[in-house]
């Protein structure tokens, strides 16, 4: 998947962040892939991953606590549990099986397991 697919053009950014701001999941989480993907901003795209988590959007939730459990500039392990229990709630496969790994005292497998937008649409919504 390359970056080209989070491409926003102005218009689409003022939209997805006036949405996103409304308590729109999906445009934070559009936002929250332009800023990690294109616009490089990490600080933004974790303002719109909370955003779009808070509002239960279930990838952004997954993606917050492997974001907490991994990344050193906001390593939170209390944090990372949190989220990835509101995506495994949903029955999202990959949170599940990372909060298993959690759960268990063991270091999860980064390679197995990771962030992504590449997650499938059937496993988001089911």
């Amino acid at each position: 998947m390359g970056e080209a697919r989070f491409i926003l053009s102005p218009a689409e950014q003022q939209e997805f962040s006036h949405k996103g701001e409304g308590g729109d999941s999906e445009s934070a989480y559009k936002m929250s892939l332009y800023y990690d993907f294109v616009a490089l901003d990490h600080p933004k795209a974790i303002y719109w991953l909370k955003k779009a988590a808070l509002n239960g959007h279930t990838l952004a939730q997954y993606n917050l606590g492997h974001s907490y459990l991994y990344e050193d500039v906001v390593k939170d392990k209390v944090k990372a549990k949190y989220w990835l229990k509101k995506a495994a709630q949903k029955n999202y496969t990959s949170a599940i099986l990372l909060l298993k790994e959690f759960d268990n005292h063991r270091q999860p497998h980064q390679n197995r397991t990771h962030k992504t937008a590449h997650h499938s649409i059937k496993e988001h919504k089911g």
